[in-house]
């Protein structure tokens, strides 16, 4: 690896680390054992998983348009284990699913994980099992001598293409499932004193940048002081640099670390003889301006205000501005929070209030907008012409139980409710019908660790004004383990496919598709005449009366 791609691999891996510094605080201060967290242990620990994903379609009947129905819902079995390595084997996911139709399968797919090769088999594939590598896939199309992402991670020019964000939580989302899922108590006992080392630093660091700090008093008289900093740069960069100095010369804290990412990733972040690079890339860091921070704290310490605004630079997008500000809210009124991306004419905000109740009761309430100021407004332009995106206006609910049942069984309920709609003050009220989704879901298992943990979990997506109601059914458990079959030796690489290959798979894929396609033409029916009269559309009389079925044909 030569010392240009070190210094973007370091770069990338110093964001995560940072991002996870920010983050771990939430997921560190400790889990609740729900039987939810039982189950994660279990299938971390290697146990198997057998489930049953049932899909309906059905017809608002209050609603006009046309809805697709099920005769009966569309059946999925699957199968998934994590095999857990040894000294002599590595890591496997096994993933095993089959359309059914009664007792009898439609169709099915395979698909294995193995030593960052991905597998599959499917008689809509052919019969030869597929095979392509995860770091092939992530490599740069054509050009040029750097292959940098051949180390599965993205190239550091397509993190900042994409504002940085998708690629980062892409890359952070397997070590925050770990460390939420998989670690043990002890595990985030450690990573929690290391988050409230680092915090009490930086803490004591920002100090040193206070600007001024001034007393003012609210509406009720009561006493404010609202303290301001500002921190260049150069200054960011610094201090970075010498908490990453900190960490890695720290041999407690880097085998904390280590146990949340694999071997090979802990050898490239948590390496010593890596500081000259790490150095390197937080020189590096597309920092644009000064870090501005301003906190309005009562006497008693509580926060009644925060605003925080860092510029940086993106390598498309020019000059860009996270900004984050919250209020407090007057009485018993929630907190707002404020966070807002500008570059150029392009603005996204996000703000939303978070109610809480003492009966475990979550709802966040807020508007998403996403505006572009060369494009003209929904009012004014012309057909055919590309126009803004619509204002979203959000509610998520979230209710969560944990009760006990008779015959020693424990049950935990995690119910979702969130409903989407164009925000009445925006620019196109009705830009588009709105729509809920309902997820609820609940976990129950016998209080033996070892005893099997069963999920139940309902999503229903629907809205007053759609015509169409899907239903999803997910019921599993978790069972003893078992030994995934070995695969062929002889497998394709997709990556080596040839023209007449490509042919080939296509005319599989169109032969094997028909019968899955007729499967399921033949487990729906057209749209109920409610449907059609409330859209406005008159049925025609039928010749006889075997021309409208009376009931829906038995498969």
């Amino acid at each position: 690896m030569n010392k240009n791609r070190r210094i973007r691999l370091i770069c990338l891996l110093l964001t995560v680390t940072l991002c996870m510094s920010a983050l771990a605080p939430a997921l560190a201060a400790g889990l609740d054992y729900t039987m939810a967290y039982k189950l994660f242990r279990q299938l971390a620990s290697g146990s198997g998983f057998s489930g049953t994903l049932e899909v309906g379609l059905s017809a608002n009947g209050n609603a006009p348009g046309e809805a697709v129905i099920t005769a009966k819902p569309f059946v999925i079995d699957w199968d998934y284990i994590y095999v857990c390595p040894t000294n002599e084997t590595l890591p496997q996911h096994r993933l095993d699913a089959a359309l059914m139709d009664g007792e009898t399968t439609v169709t099915e797919a395979h698909l294995q994980l193995l030593d960052g090769v991905l597998a599959a088999h499917s008689p809509l594939l052919g019969e030869e099992w597929m095979q392509v590598s995860v770091e092939e896939l992530l490599k740069p199309v054509a050009g040029g001598e750097d292959t940098f992402s051949a180390q599965a991670m993205p190239d550091l020019q397509s993190l900042l293409e994409a504002s940085g964000m998708p690629s980062l939580i892409k890359l952070a989302l397997p070590m925050l499932f770990r460390v939420q899922g998989f670690a043990d108590e002890a595990q985030r006992e450690r990573l929690q004193a290391i988050v409230e080392k680092m915090s009490l630093r930086m803490d004591l660091w920002i100090e040193g940048y206070r600007q001024n700090a001034e007393l003012g008093r609210l509406e009720d008289g009561s006493a404010i002081i609202t303290v301001t900093y500002q921190v260049s740069p150069a200054n960011i960069k610094a201090q970075a640099s010498q908490l990453v100095l900190d960490l890695l010369s720290d041999e407690a804290a880097r085998q904390s670390l280590a146990e949340f990412v694999d071997e090979n990733t802990a050898a490239l972040l948590l390496n010593p003889e890596y500081q000259p690079y790490y150095f390197a890339a937080i020189e590096a860091l597309p920092l644009s301006g000064d870090l501005t921070l301003s906190r309005t704290m009562d006497m008693r310490g509580d926060t009644v205000a925060l605003h925080l605004s860092l510029p940086f630079y993106d390598a498309e997008g020019g000059p860009i501005t996270l900004r984050y500000d919250r209020e407090r809210g007057e009485g018993d009124l929630p907190d707002t929070n404020t966070l807002t991306m500008e570059s150029g004419n392009r603005t996204a905000e996000l703000s939303y209030l978070t109610y809480r109740s003492m009966t475990d009761v979550t709802v966040y309430q807020g508007t998403f907008t996403m505006s572009d100021r060369s494009v003209e407004s929904f009012a004014v332009a012309p057909e055919g012409q590309e126009k803004p995106l619509p204002d979203v206006a959000f509610t998520l609910r979230r209710q969560t139980a944990q009760t006990r049942e008779e015959g020693d069984w424990n049950v935990y309920t995690d119910n979702w409710q969130l409903q989407l709609e164009p925000n009445p003050n925006g620019e196109a009220p009705d830009a588009f019908l709105p729509i809920q989704v309902q997820a609820d879901s609940r976990f129950t298992s016998k209080t033996p660790k070892t005893s099997s943990t069963k999920v139940e979990i309902a999503v229903k997506v629907s809205g007053e004004e759609r015509p169409q109601v899907i239903d999803l059914t997910f019921t599993g458990e978790t069972r003893r383990q078992w030994q995934p079959e070995e695969l062929p030796p002889e497998r394709t690489d997709v990556l080596t496919l040839t023209g007449e290959d490509l042919e080939a798979l296509l005319a599989n894929l169109v032969l094997e598709g028909a019968q899955v396609l007729a499967f399921f033409e033949q487990s729906t029916v057209e749209p109920t005449p409610a449907l059609q009269e409330a859209a406005g559309e008159e049925m025609p009389e039928a010749a006889d009366p075997e021309a409208v079925p009376q009931e829906i044909p038995e498969e």
